[in-house]
């Protein structure tokens, strides 16, 4: 196996596009992404220090254990998360043989099924599709290899636990910064796909907002992500409506170009797109407020821990969904 690790449309369009760094420079120095355990600011591993997320009651037993991990891809995301891993790895006596789908389900499944010949003590899955490695978990399943998840659960298959972000408080951090925006007052519209991906942010945005009395949901345009889909709220609703929550990166592209052809550089614009980290150049917009985000770092952190601690306290089992805290890069430079 390789790379195992020692681990002692338009010119409106180009203008709402973030880097990679830009959005997690921001996130990591001061922006609203706050630290999942401590409420502090996010920080990145670091190979030289203790990661923040190491769980200090997971106990050492002097045995190394071998972690077999396959990623979706090589992007910036999962990059991240590697480096988490790694750094993290590095303090709890974990080696990890750590792979690339490169986003082939089919080269996922070989790279389990190599894990499993290689009788890893346990194989942490980032599934590059639900289907992805199924007949394969059943494999490790049957070896009574444990297999955890993280981003993504399989479809098939048992899994000991999914580390993921958290997709509810995406949502309900969303809403706050935008009742924040509009200063407890305002009408809203929703954004974007009516896909599985996007119900949990929808759900929290929609429980938290209805703690806010002053701030109203016009209209739940939820199962479109396309520019005429924001141009009719705005038509519809005149200055009545007075931001957008985006539930993915097309939809918030196309709220701010339909901000731009109405001339409404009043409405707030609040976006939410669990692989931000993986755009292409992009630079703030005069609408876009804020953008909700997973933390790569602290899902690679975390999932090494909760893995790492099922191992060494003898398959006591984590909770079946290990939730970890999204950030907010807040692109106004307030203090929120």
């Amino acid at each position: 196996m390789k790379n195992r690790t020692p681990c002692g449309t338009s010119t409106a369009q180009s203008l709402v596009r973030f880097t990679l760094a830009a959005l997690c420079a921001a996130s990591l120095s001061g922006c609203n992404a706050k630290n999942e355990e401590t409420g502090g600011p996010a920080a990145a591993p670091n190979s030289s220090s203790k990661p923040s997320d190491v769980i200090s009651e997971v106990p050492t037993t002097g045995k190394t254990f071998l972690v077999g991990v396959s990623l979706r891809d090589q992007s910036a995301f999962d990059t991240a998360m590697r480096k988490a891993m790694e750094a993290t790895a590095a303090h709890i006596q974990l080696t990890l043989d750590v792979q690339s789908a490169d986003s082939d389900p089919r080269k996922q499944a070989q790279q389990v099924e190599a894990f499993i010949e290689e009788k890893t003590d346990a194989i942490l899955l980032c599934p590059a599709t639900p289907e992805a490695a199924n007949g394969a978990i059943g494999h490790a399943n049957a070896a009574k290899i444990p297999v955890f998840a993280a981003l993504l659960s399989p479809h098939t298959g048992a899994i000991v636990s999914l580390i993921a972000s958290d997709d509810a408080q995406s949502g309900q951090k969303a809403a706050q910064a935008l009742a924040a925006l509009l200063h407890e007052k305002g009408a809203l519209a929703l954004l974007g796909s009516s896909n599985r991906a996007v119900s949990g942010p929808t759900q929290g945005f929609q429980a938290e907002i209805a703690k806010h009395p002053g701030i109203k949901i016009l209209a739940d345009t939820a199962g479109t992500d396309r520019p005429d889909a924001a141009r009719s709220a705005i038509s519809r609703y005149g200055r009545q409506l007075n931001g957008f929550f985006c539930l993915n990166d097309t939809a918030t592209t196309a709220a701010i170009v339909a901000c731009h052809q109405a001339q409404r550089p009043d409405i707030q614009v609040v976006g939410y797109d669990a692989d931000a980290p993986q755009r292409d150049e992009k630079r703030p917009d005069a609408n876009l407020k804020a953008v909700v985000l997973p933390l790569p770092e602290k899902i690679g952190a975390r999932a090494i821990t909760v893995l790492a601690d099922y191992l060494r306290r003898k398959n006591v089992a984590p909770p079946p969904i290990v939730r970890v805290a999204p950030g907010i890069v807040d692109l106004t430079g307030a203090k929120r």
